[in-house]
């Protein structure tokens, strides 16, 4: 859910991107590499990855070669049950570059037709 809040882009958002940057940096730092930790950030990714890479561009390559090289292998240390398929989706995430593919449903409208229809 942060991350669907981070990647909106209005300025009276307060929770924008540079807050997302600063919860990715710290759960990859701080956090263990577990089961818990790699869903959230897997969610987190997903949800504003496209607009992190559109805002940060190369800093955030960087990070996420930083978590692929060495936040990925801890997490393969990991015995968790179901660890092994988050890791494998994030490694998805970062070779194939989905962060270049912007979420569906992002730019949602701001008018749609239920703001014409009357019940």
């Amino acid at each position: 859910l942060y991350g669907a809040i981070v990647q909106v882009d209005e300025p009276t958002n307060p929770h924008g991107l540079d807050h997302g940057w600063r919860w990715l940096a710290r759960a990859l730092n701080a956090l263990p590499a577990a089961r818990a930790t790699a869903k959230a950030v897997s969610f987190f990714l997903r949800a504003a990855g496209y607009a992190m890479h559109v805002r940060f561009r190369g800093q955030f390559i960087k990070l996420l070669k930083c978590m692929y090289d060495e936040w990925l292998p801890e997490l393969a240390h990991c015995r968790e049950p179901d660890v092994q398929s988050v890791r494998t989706l994030l490694e998805h995430y970062l070779t194939n570059g989905q962060y270049n593919t912007e979420p569906e449903g992002r730019n949602m409208p701001r008018i749609d037709m239920s703001s014409y229809q009357r019940a």
